[in-house]
């Protein structure tokens, strides 16, 4: 049973990691610049991601287990659709802070010169689409508070899978594209959102995540409205 429920989990974040090696090599290859462009947003990431997924996705995960567990359903909705509010609630700081003002964030923490412009161009893709990372989490959360630890592993490790390639041809320049730089890295990162916000509300509609259905179609409009916001921003402002 204990098995069962971590197996797919364990999978997932042996994904995860792996996106991680394969961005710090992609961003070797391009200098120290890159890599201080990098050192300057990632802590930031890592925090939203935290908070999202470990914070309030555990939290999340437990009161719709708990909730469950003492066969009632509706309480269990209530849940999962505060915890989306709150997810929304909580990615907005990010979205306008690192989003819309990472330049003097970062000057502050010392960036300069083009290892500044790297961070800010990475983060204005990574915090622009917030909104994404942490309603695919959170939903993430409710699926597991559900006792169904699979379909968010399947969605993480398939967004993880495409992340790899698409960060490498948009940083390198692969298959004929022209290197973007460090501030692609992470342009897997609205799309991840997407593709999770999509795949919980097909399961919704199967009958599997049921608890989603009734977050999903109340903020996936929302989420996608941020996430091609985010594509559009970082894309207008090169």
């Amino acid at each position: 049973m204990l098995w069962r429920l971590a197996a797919p989990n364990v999978f997932a974040v042996a994904m995860m990691t792996a996106v991680t090696f394969a961005d710090a090599w992609f961003v070797g290859q391009l200098g120290t610049e890159a890599l201080a462009s990098l050192a300057l947003a990632f802590p930031f990431l890592t925090l939203m991601v935290m908070m999202a997924g470990g914070s309030i996705g555990g939290g999340t995960t437990s009161a719709v287990a708990r909730a469950m567990g003492a066969g009632d359903t509706e309480r269990a909705e209530r849940i999962a659709w505060h915890a989306a509010l709150l997810a929304v609630a909580a990615s907005g700081p990010y979205m306008v802070v690192l989003g819309l003002f990472a330049r003097p964030v970062f000057q502050l923490l010392g960036g300069e010169g083009a290892a500044l412009d790297g961070a800010v161009g990475y983060a204005r893709i990574a915090f622009g689409g917030a909104a994404a990372t942490w309603f695919v989490r959170v939903v993430s959360a409710i699926h597991r508070g559900t006792g169904d630890t699979a379909t968010p592993s399947r969605a993480i490790a398939a967004a993880s899978a495409a992340q790899i390639p698409m960060s490498g041809a948009l940083t390198l320049g692969w298959f004929g594209l022209p290197s973007f730089g460090v501030r692609y890295l992470v342009i897997a990162g609205p799309f991840y959102g997407l593709f999770g916000a999509g795949q919980a509300l097909y399961f919704a509609s199967q009958g599997t995540g049921r608890l989603v259905l009734p977050v999903a179609v109340s903020v996936v409009r929302f989420v996608t409205v941020a996430a091609l916001g985010a594509l559009a921003v970082s894309f207008g402002w090169g």
